[in-house]
């Protein structure tokens, strides 16, 4: 009797062979056993074709939500069980000791931005710092424990508030004043502090504390003549940081506000968009084009497999202002008049791996231009390759410096580069900068990377005239698509930034999308959203293409408190709340809205591809409003 493999199930062609064996033999008998050597070979063949289609057509997987947040969440475990901890005494009536301990550890963990979960389901989460569930609990107790909190915490509070104000520090009357938020004198904290950032030039700093001055709900509502002053002291720190829409805001209520006569002291330059001089496009001639930069572009003789972009081109994405032009390449930073196209400036980067070749199209060397400034990002060293018959042990990884230029009459000397040796910061000089940074009023914000067990994503504010830190804080650990011999199979290609009205807000491209204040670094949340990935890292010479991705690299958008991220490492479209990180909404693109999100006109979110689709952006999730044209 013969027994054919190919009405095997297929979990028992996948089964052990002996026990194979002893499978067919216990149905079909001796005949069976005596048949059996002659279908090795029909089996094999069957094996081996399920085997090679089950490893090219690999779908993708969706990784489960809580995994990217892990390392920041769980480092705060201690203190998430005791926070609690003391509201449970206070629920049991234990009202002095819960107090206690609750102030002791909001005292203790203030601006560490320790994370505790605030919303989760199958799909999304939403984390929040722990200070500020332990600020929101205070100001919604009951009123006999308020009382109770101000008479046991006053003594101590007078005196931290009197030590705050001897020193004129904005940041520490600041601080006492979350510290203790049922304090009488929590109001006219903040607004000393505002005046002290005000005088200290950080004009978003003082209108983000007056704000919060105008909305305490301590010792009744605001008087007219409070109210009024503090509108004036918001419309001038408005003038000086450019924030025409909170101008126009203030000036509805207040028509009269022009007649205040601002001080004659030096200022901060107000903050315009940047516009391009105007061309003379209605003849369509070109006015100038530059050289073929790309010769600066590292590049491989060779095209290995597709290891290598066989189009350098992709990989350049120039940085404007108003009359300049950058380009970044692989050895050099090329600058030119915008108007002219004569080269004014050409850096040489010196990189320090100077045989690295750019390997992925998704990946884009930048540079920015703004201020007195211009960065660019360089490859500061690399990994070699290394593989074992096609199979990748490790890829060539770059870790990406940025070095800084100071210009306008300063001669393009060198001012910083964070991957120095003599560095004494061994965190940035060992951090990869990989995506667009911002400049704005003498500070850069930057997304960076570092490689630990996972890729660890911060957020960093320098200082753009010396390169050193302001602030740093952590956003997401997670993993990038291994090799199987567990080493990242590419580079972690992070997301862009957006700030408004003093908040960035970020998108790692690893898993988490955060808000942080601007100007201290305190995280207002940080949210998880469900990724996906393709498992190719035991594929034989893997491509770096993006062929598998949902979307292109895009910005973030914000509009009327709506923040729309589309990460490189999900299928969804999202619609966030920019002040809680609460997900209002998601669109799955599985191809008909095109990868390319382009902005919000109207009140329509436009994405392109190979139609032009728009959708109603304040519920992106009605389809049937959808508008959908042929490019």
């Amino acid at each position: 009797m013969m027994i054919s493999t190919r009405f095997l199930p297929l979990r028992m062609l996948l089964q052990p062979k002996a026990r194979r064996d002893l499978l067919v033999l216990g149905n079909s008998g001796q005949s069976a056993g005596d048949d059996l050597n002659s279908h090795k070979s029909s089996f094999a063949i069957v094996l081996s074709f399920l085997m090679s289609f089950l490893s090219i057509a690999t779908p993708p997987v969706q990784a489960d939500v809580g995994k990217a947040l892990i390392p920041l969440v769980v480092s705060a475990d201690a203190q998430s069980q005791r926070f609690r901890e003391s509201i449970q005494k206070i629920q049991d009536g234990d009202v002095s000791e819960g107090l206690r301990r609750l102030q002791g550890l909001h005292e203790e963990i203030w601006g560490k931005d320790l994370l505790i979960e605030s919303y989760r389901d199958d799909h999304w989460l939403q984390t929040v710092p722990i200070s500020q569930k332990i600020n929101q609990y205070l100001v919604n107790l009951p009123e006999d424990q308020k009382a109770f909190y101000i008479s046991e915490f006053s003594t101590r509070a007078f005196s931290v508030r009197k030590k705050a104000i001897s020193e004129r520090d904005p940041f520490q009357l600041f601080r006492v004043a979350q510290l203790f938020p049922l304090m009488d004198f929590r109001r006219d904290l903040l607004i000393l502090s505002g005046d002290l950032f005000f005088e200290m030039d950080e004009p978003d700093a003082a209108i983000n504390v007056w704000q919060q001055a105008s909305r305490i709900p301590v010792a009744g509502d605001l008087s007219p003549a409070l109210t009024r002053d503090l509108a004036e002291r918001i419309w001038l720190a408005g003038q000086r940081a450019g924030r025409e829409e909170l101008i126009a805001e203030i000036k509805n209520l207040y028509d009269d506000l022009d007649e205040i006569v601002q001080d004659s002291a030096p200022v901060s330059k107000k903050r315009k968009l940047s516009r391009i001089p105007s061309l003379s496009f209605e003849e369509g001639a070109i006015s100038w084009k530059t050289s073929d930069y790309s010769r600066h572009i590292a590049s491989s003789p060779r095209q290995y497999r597709s290891y290598f972009s066989s189009d350098s081109n992709l990989l350049v994405s120039p940085g404007v202002d108003n009359s300049r032009l950058a380009i970044p390449t692989s050895s050099k930073l090329l600058r030119y008049d915008l108007r002219t196209g004569e080269l004014i400036s050409d850096y040489n980067l010196r990189p320090g791996d100077s045989t690295f070749q750019e390997q992925d199209p998704n990946m884009r060397l930048w540079a920015v231009e703004g201020e007195k400034y211009i960065l660019t990002s360089y490859v500061s060293r690399a990994s070699r390759r290394e593989n074992y018959l096609g199979y990748d042990i490790q890829v060539s990884l770059p870790w990406r410096g940025i070095k800084c230029w100071g210009v306008g009459g300063r001669g393009g000397r060198l001012l910083w580069d964070t991957s120095r040796r003599d560095s004494t910061d061994e965190i940035l000089r060992t951090t990869s900068f990989n995506s667009r940074p911002i400049i704005q009023d003498g500070k850069i914000y930057a997304l960076g990377w570092r490689k630990s067990g996972y890729i660890d994503v911060s957020l960093w504010c320098l200082d753009a005239e010396t390169g050193k830190r302001i602030w740093m804080r952590p956003l997401v650990g997670n993993q990038v698509e291994l090799t199987m011999f567990g080493e990242p199979s590419r580079e972690p290609i992070l997301g862009s930034l957006l700030i408004a009205d003093d908040v960035v807000y970020s998108c790692s491209n690893l898993g988490a999308i955060a808000a942080m204040r601007a100007w201290d670094g305190k995280v207002l949340w940080i949210s998880e959203y469900e990724r996906v990935t393709k498992r190719n890292g035991r594929r034989r010479y893997n491509s770096r293409g993006s062929s598998s991705q949902a979307w292109k690299p895009n910005p973030l958008i914000l509009k009327d408190g709506y923040l729309f991220a589309t990460p490189l490492d999900s299928s969804y479209l999202y619609s966030l709340s920019a002040k809680t990180g609460a997900l209002n909404a998601k669109v799955l693109n599985n191809g008909g809205i095109g990868p390319y999100m382009l902005g919000i006109a109207g009140n329509r979110l436009f994405l392109a591809g190979d139609m032009i689709t728009s959708m109603i952006y304040v519920d992106i999730g009605r389809e049937e409003l959808y508008q959908q044209s042929i490019v």
